[in-house]
């Protein structure tokens, strides 16, 4: 099992600059690239299921199975990914 965090999260140094999730897919690609793993099981959760879609999309050979959790392809709205509120009446 290879557990790591995204640039800026638990111990890592805080990011000088935002980064993109291709960075981000690229940095795991180095972990797994570090660790000799040929594929891997992808976990996401939360803000990373984007990076992790990413990943087993442009690294299907790598990526043995997607896993996400609580995750999201895009939080921001846009033309053609609108926002629906959902309103619960008591």
């Amino acid at each position: 099992m290879i557990v790591f965090n995204r640039r800026g999260v638990g111990l890592s140094d805080a990011p000088c600059e935002r980064f993109s999730h291709e960075q981000a897919v690229e940095d795991a690609t180095a972990v797994l690239d570090h660790a000799h793993s040929d594929s891997a099981t992808v976990m996401a959760s939360d803000t990373s299921g984007a990076e992790g879609i990413l990943f087993a999309a442009g690294r299907s050979e790598r990526t043995a199975s997607l896993i996400l959790i609580n995750a999201f392809a895009r939080a921001i709205v846009a033309p053609d990914y609108p926002m629906v509120l959902y309103a619960v009446s008591r």
